[in-house]
């Protein structure tokens, strides 16, 4: 029996990823791929042509490709930002622009224009430009994004020149790089185990699909299931500062062939999907493993089979009993504990992401 359970765990341990099922968006306010792109207008496809081929921006200029930009106190990293002309502003929606500079800012004013044309923005749209050479490095861009958050939450009232911040809901980060390759990569794991809510990535995959983006990959499981027991759960990937304040994020990383009109179109989808909705999102897996862009896998059948391969230790304490009961308890504890040990990186992932599902802490009235 012992032997037979053994070999059941590693077996189902070894196939477990085959065990995926389709993604699906539980968030129904949501509703990805219904809406048309505003970016497909001949109008705002010349005004982005017309941007790619100008200079960068010199610095010390408080306008990026003639969109307004402001900068916090504290902080080195310039933003742009839309008012919602259907909400209250309460509430805004972020998207970090790094990587290639002159593609960074082009995408990013070409955002900010866009935005400001269309009338169904419910939410605050803020576009940070995180294009300083210090954001090359994880810890300084790191230091750099954590240190916007703080400002953004302090109470600028009195310096008329910078715009109150509602409470941030989403964040998509955009990692533009010269990198040969093609297509995107969408990455959500962060620090501690913590992942976005399983419907904002779903999202954006749809979103990027139906703009035009074929090549759409993602972290394979047990890459995933490396960075989670061995990385700390990518510790450096761009959107865990976001994740580490209950910020839904993940990271989209594209390469030289990418079409950054296409990955325009995919982000401008996204966001007129959150805008359809005034909430926090609750549905969601708490822990999980893309295994295609299209299906991904439960925590639950990654640790069924820890637990099985670890049974014959149980059934090894029954015989301990006749001896001495103290001594079975005691057997039977270290098993126990060696589970809970070796399942600990996903469980902490578990409980860290089901913390952040809860609304008081992000201060929600």
């Amino acid at each position: 029996l012992s032997v037979a359970l053994w070999m059941a765990g590693m077996v189902w341990l070894t196939i477990f990823h085959q065990l995926d099922r389709p993604t699906e968006i539980e968030e129904h306010s949501l509703a990805p791929g219904l809406a048309s792109f505003a970016l497909d207008d001949p109008n705002m496809s010349q005004q982005w042509s017309q941007l790619l081929s100008q200079r960068r921006h010199e610095d010390g200029s408080d306008s990026i490709f003639g969109v307004k930009t402001y900068k916090f106190t504290n902080s080195s990293l310039p933003f742009s930002m839309v008012r919602s002309k259907r909400g209250d502003g309460r509430e805004a929606v972020v998207v970090v622009v790094t990587g290639d500079p002159s593609h960074a800012e082009a995408l990013g004013s070409t955002l900010t224009r866009l935005f400001s044309t269309v009338n169904w923005l419910s939410k605050d749209v803020i576009i940070v430009f995180a294009i300083t050479d210090d954001a090359l490095r994880p810890a300084s861009y790191a230091f750099s994004i954590r240190q916007w958050l703080h400002d953004s939450t302090m109470d600028w009232h009195g310096d008329h020149d910078i715009p109150s911040i509602g409470l941030i809901r989403q964040c998509v980060v955009v990692n533009l790089t010269m990198q040969k390759g093609r297509g995107i990569l969408v990455e959500v794991d962060g620090i501690n185990g913590m992942q976005p809510n399983q419907d904002w990535p779903n999202a954006y995959m749809i979103e990027a699909r139906r703009s035009g983006i074929d090549d759409i990959k993602v972290d394979e499981v047990w890459e995933s299931v490396f960075k989670q027991s061995m990385m700390n759960g990518n510790v450096h990937s761009l959107h865990a500062p976001f994740l580490t304040q209950q910020i839904p994020a993940f990271t989209v990383t594209t390469y030289a062939a990418t079409n950054i009109k296409d990955l325009a179109k995919s982000i401008e989808g996204v966001v007129h999907c959150s805008s359809s909705m005034l909430q926090q999102l609750h549905h969601s897996f708490n822990v999980y493993f893309y295994n295609t862009p299209t299906s991904h896998v439960s925590n639950g059948i990654f640790l069924y089979p820890t637990i099985a391969i670890l049974s014959p230790l149980i059934v090894k304490a029954f015989p301990i009993r006749r001896r001495s009961l103290p001594l079975f308890l005691t057997s039977i504890t270290l098993v126990l504990c060696l589970i809970i040990s070796l399942g600990s990186p996903l469980m902490l992932a578990l409980i860290t992401t089901a913390s952040r599902q809860d609304p008081q802490c992000r201060g929600l009235p």
